[in-house]
């Protein structure tokens, strides 16, 4: 199983009084993680700041102040199939102030729901060289019920455009180039996902929170749904073409 893990920060939402009576009809049932249970898990957790040893990415530092000013949710992570840019269900977290590991872990926890039969995973991530330095320590802390052995079945490697901005040690660890049975994954396809999604974000940064996640996972739904469609046809069509 191939999966991609990244932020997108334009799916924000502003700080504004919301609507006491709106609220998700289905929380934590698609593709967004349960919202109260994500809200204790960030309290439990509190602040991390882990020095980078590489490339400065987003992911790895608070958003530059004002940036984000008057914004509530500074944008999405979510995790999806990297072959056919599916989205996970539960793959998806908001982000406060900023990408953090706390964020990163909490939606692949969810993500990797249903795939303990799955012999070998592949992970890109943009900061992978990074986010891998204490993963197994920090899902046995805060994920216990995950087999340890479930997690050693993870590959992290990083997506080839990014890859690019790191140390020349990681273009060679990391790399999809050199690492067996990935073919030509590029781990960029999640996003060609944001380009699709982001013609939403400029209404859903004014909506209330249960509303906007409802929108956001409809979009995120009906990108699923074409794929599946348009996935039986694409394969009959190689199928026709190599017989």
């Amino acid at each position: 199983l191939y999966l991609s893990m990244d932020a997108n920060f334009r799916a924000q939402q502003k700080d504004k009084t919301n609507d006491p009576a709106d609220f998700h009809l289905h929380s934590g049932g698609t593709y967004f993680r349960e919202d109260s249970a994500f809200r204790e898990y960030l309290a439990a957790v509190g602040d991390e700041h882990e020095a980078s040893t590489c490339s400065r990415f987003k992911a790895l530092n608070v958003l530059r102040a004002g940036r984000y000013k008057n914004t509530l949710v500074s944008g999405i992570l979510s995790v999806m199939c990297a072959c056919h840019l599916f989205f996970r269900p539960n793959g998806t977290v908001d982000l406060q102030k900023g990408e953090r590991y706390t964020h990163a872990d909490y939606a692949l926890a969810g993500a990797l729901a249903g795939t303990e039969d799955v012999p070998r995973l592949v992970l890109t991530y943009d900061v992978n060289c990074q986010y891998c330095r204490r993963f197994s320590v920090r899902f046995a802390e805060r994920f216990p019920h995950i087999s340890p052995d479930h997690l050693d079945c993870i590959e992290f490697l990083i997506p080839k455009m990014h890859l690019l901005a790191h140390r020349e040690d990681c273009q060679y660890l990391y790399s999809l180039n050199f690492n067996p049975a990935t073919g030509r994954t590029d781990g960029e396809g999640i996003e060609r996902a944001w380009g699709e999604l982001n013609d939403a974000s400029t209404s859903t940064r004014e909506m209330n929170t249960g509303h906007r996640h409802e929108v956001l996972e409809d979009h995120m739904d009906e990108m699923n749904f074409k794929k599946l469609i348009k996935l039986r046809k694409h394969c009959y069509h190689i199928t026709l073409h190599r017989s």
